[in-house]
């Protein structure tokens, strides 16, 4: 086997997340920091926030490509791992 990937962004398609993350066009791409799942959540989607709490988060709207919309939304985010991400995309 090839192993664990070294980055695993998850791609997700949940109407709740649209609520949370007040999406309202598509497509879109959120970059969120500090996702937590309480205990005995596991499964719970993301957008439940009885059960998961989100710390900052950073939506684009947009048709581009994932690259770009990381490097749009990193200029205000200035995460580390995202600028690791989006250097493994060039």
């Amino acid at each position: 086997m090839y192993g664990r990937p070294l980055y695993a962004p998850g791609i997700q398609i949940d109407p709740e997340l649209f609520s949370r993350y007040k999406i309202d066009r598509v497509p879109a791409t959120v970059f969120a920091t500090g996702v937590r799942r309480a205990k005995g959540a596991r499964g719970r989607t993301e957008g439940d926030s009885a059960v998961v709490t989100v710390g900052e988060y950073y939506r684009i709207d947009g048709d581009y490509s994932l690259r770009a919309n990381l490097e749009r939304i990193n200029q205000e985010a200035k995460s580390a791992g995202l600028e690791r991400l989006i250097s493994s995309l060039r």
